[in-house]
């Protein structure tokens, strides 16, 4: 530091020194000086030089000025200097210590930081000061004066003796402990380390730790992150330490460097090519001595199936052997994975407890992907053309909009949102599908049919939507069960089983199979039966009136593709009775066709020629000059918009109103407004009708509902508020 300063310091004791022993004195200060020869040799550097230590001696004193850099080879395995000065002059200076080999410094080792210095110890080399290691800064120092200890994590640094901050908080070393070993017992000594870097697809950091105790100065230590991707621009900062003193127990504190990739496949994002790279470089407080260095390299996986069908093996996915399996997972979050066709083998997910999950897959025309256990999430899923998804055991979830064309399903699957659309899906044993609130299912073509097993159960509160002709029962497939909280809704017409409507006697023809071939099993087609009439109707083999109950099944035989059903005795029927007969699809979720027919002996139409007013006999045609339409107890109404004339509106009925019958045929409505009160004994809803009472409530005349007292063809509906109230 400042050697003048110090011999000034001896001097002046000098005089206060007895005469007998001031040349004892003497010879101590040109001893300690180096004045005359009889400590040793001083050697000063002031340019780039290599030396062993043949170059000097026990005792000698080393000085490294003018920014050069001074390596020392060590030869032997111990030599000792008196003295080490790096930067003496106010310039900066380097010490490079090579070994293998002990240097050690007896008396002061002492880098003057007023500039920037740096130290290395390397190759095994031990660099141990037992005397005094002087750590303050020198005045008039630079704010980022520093001097930087480190090395290539061989070296060792020992301080025996003591270190001598001169009572300063701003010390002017840097101990790097990660790549030098630093041995000392003293408290005081500000110690530096940091967590092994972590580099991963999603992003790459590292943790900074400051030990010390005492005081610590304020600190910066510096970083650069650069990206071989140009659509990224590189990354140079720092993280600073606080000034701390009156740390009375060791303290440690830490500071995160933590740098996020861009990933999304579709947007900005940090790598296109496998071989793009990331390199965050961690810097000492002078901004240029590197202390660690960490890439991550970006590799695409793609799957080649080079080992196995095991599809979390690294080496399948093209990757590097040693590659971590969680690399490759987390690839799969944040990119966009396409499986190719016309490989020998694809991947199989199949361990238990296990998830594995993908932003986005494709599997190509002619691949396909296996759950055998654990569970496939995916954010989207494409599977195109002849490709295929299994699950036999393992579970699948979607998040997202997705488009499937070939499901074979087999265990359980849950989608939690977007629209799912299912070309092809068959069963392979017992499995589920569960749709979440607002999210949607659609099975356009084939579903279930041949080689299906097992039980398929559809819950949840969300929509599903399938073929009007509902599941192909023809092969032996088991009906599937529909949620009772499920929106199940019909795609397009009935194409692969139908059924024809009657309203006069003729024949009921059931198809099934819509091409030549015929199934393996007979189909049996659910209906439903409403008719207050004692005499009887005939359908094929059989007759059906009121005592007939109200439900029972038609069967197709399994040799033919369709059957005809005669029907005859329709307008036999007891005068002011209806025949309703629904027939549904196998799986009883939709209505293929119906047999309807009222045989009304009198009956008021209504025309909805003057407005919508449900009381206003101009809206009505058949009334008597007596009869107000809102005091109809008894008596038939007909609502067919067939009959409507003029205005042609819709009824609405907004006062408490009474009737017998109300029939409403082919795509009329009525609403029930102003919480208003319909007493009726029966409401026929044929065609597309409906009725309505959001805003009022129905009371059926006898107090309660028979099965017959509503009754709905394909299309129709009936609703009511207060629906205790509606009897």
């Amino acid at each position: 530091m400042h050697f003048s300063g110090r011999v000034k310091n001896l001097v002046s004791h000098f005089l206060s020194v007895p005469a007998g022993v001031r040349g004892v004195v003497l010879f101590a200060l040109m001893f300690f000086t180096g004045m005359g020869n009889v400590w040793g040799e001083t050697y000063t550097y002031s340019s780039d030089t290599t030396i062993t230590d043949s170059n000097f001696t026990d005792g000698d004193t080393i000085i490294i000025n003018n920014n050069a850099t001074l390596t020392i080879n060590l030869m032997v395995p111990n030599v000792t200097v008196a003295n080490i000065f790096i930067g003496k002059d106010g310039s900066a200076g380097n010490l490079l210590i090579n070994g293998p080999g002990t240097l050690k410094v007896s008396n002061l080792f002492d880098p003057d930081e007023k500039v920037k210095n740096r130290i290395e110890i390397n190759n095994y080399a031990n660099l141990v000061v037992t005397g005094t290691f002087y750590a303050d800064k020198g005045y008039g120092a630079a704010a980022d004066a520093v001097t930087i200890i480190t090395g290539d994590r061989t070296g060792s640094l020992s301080i025996t003796g003591n270190v001598n901050y001169s009572g300063k908080i701003d010390s002017g070393v840097f101990f790097d402990t990660v790549n030098v070993n630093v041995l000392s017992d003293i408290d005081n000594l500000v110690k530096y380390s940091w967590d092994k870097m972590k580099a991963s697809s999603k992003g790459i950091g590292i943790t900074v730790e400051r030990t010390f105790k005492g005081q610590a100065k304020k600190e910066k230590i510096f970083y650069t992150v650069v990206f071989s991707n140009s659509t990224r621009a590189d990354i140079n900062d720092f993280v600073e330490f606080a000034e701390e003193t009156g740390v009375n127990d060791s303290k440690t504190v830490s500071e995160d460097i933590s740098i996020e990739f861009n990933n999304n496949p579709e947007g900005e994002h940090d790598f296109e090519n496998t071989g793009d790279y990331a390199k965050l470089t961690l810097f000492a407080p002078d901004g240029v001595t590197p202390l660690e260095t960490v890439a991550y390299y970006y590799q695409r996986p793609v799957w080649n199936g080079s080992k196995s069908n095991n599809g979390y093996d690294v080496e399948n996915w093209g990757l590097a052997a040693g590659t971590a399996e969680s690399e490759l997972l987390e690839f799969f979050k944040s990119n966009q994975i396409m499986l190719n066709s016309g490989l020998p083998r694809y991947p199989v997910f199949g361990v238990a407890e296990k998830s594995v999950e993908f932003n986005s897959l494709v599997v190509s025309s002619g691949a396909s992907v296996t759950v055998s256990a654990g569970e496939l999430i995916a954010g989207e899923l494409s599977v195109k053309g002849s490709g295929v998804l299994n699950t036999n055991g393992g579970k699948l979830t979607i998040s997202g909009n997705s488009t499937i064309s070939n499901l074979n399903l087999g265990s359980a699957m849950k989608v939690t949102g977007g629209t799912t659309v299912i070309t092809s899906l068959k069963t392979n044993g017992n499995c589920s599908v569960e749709i979440s609130s607002g999210a949607e299912v659609d099975v356009t073509n084939s579903y279930l049919g041949e080689n299906c097993s097992g039980k398929l159960s559809w819950t949840g509160t969300g929509t599903l939507t399938i073929p009007r002709s509902g599941a192909n029962v023809d092969f032996g497939a088991e009906v599937p069960d529909y949620g009772a909280k499920l929106d199940v809704k019909a795609a397009g017409a009935a194409t692969y089983y139908s059924a024809n409507d009657l309203t006069a006697d003729g024949s009921l023809i059931l198809t099934r199979v819509s091409g030549s071939s015929t199934g393996t099993v007979a189909v049996e087609y659910p209906y439903t039966l409403s008719t207050d009439s004692t005499n009887p109707v005939t359908i094929g083999e059989n007759t059906y009136d009121k005592t007939s109950g109200t439900s029972g099944k038609l069967v197709v035989p399994k040799e033919v593709t369709s059957k005809s059903f005669t029907v005859s005795g329709l307008s036999g029927i007891n005068s002011g009775c209806s025949f309703i007969m629904t027939i549904y699809s196998p799986d009883g979720k939709f209505s293929l066709g119906s047999i309807s027919y009222t045989k009304i002996s009198s009956g008021y139409l209504w025309t909805g020629n003057y407005n919508s007013d449900w009381t206003v006999r101009d809206n009505w045609r058949g009334l008597d000059a007596s009869e107000q339409p809102d005091q109809m107890a008894g008596k038939t109404l007909i609502v067919d918009y067939a009959n409507f004339t003029g205005n042609k509106n819709y009824p609405n009925i907004n006062n408490t109103s009474t009737a017998g019958t109300i029939i409403i045929k082919n795509g009329a409505y009525i609403t029930a407004n102003n919480n208003t009160e319909l007493t009726v004994g029966k409401i026929l809803c044929m065609g597309d009708a409906y009725f309505s009472a959001t805003q009022g409530c129905v009371i059926f005349s006898d107090d309660v509902i028979p099965s017959d007292d509503v009754n709905f063809s394909d299309g129709a509906s009936f609703t009511a508020a207060n629906p205790d109230n509606s009897k």
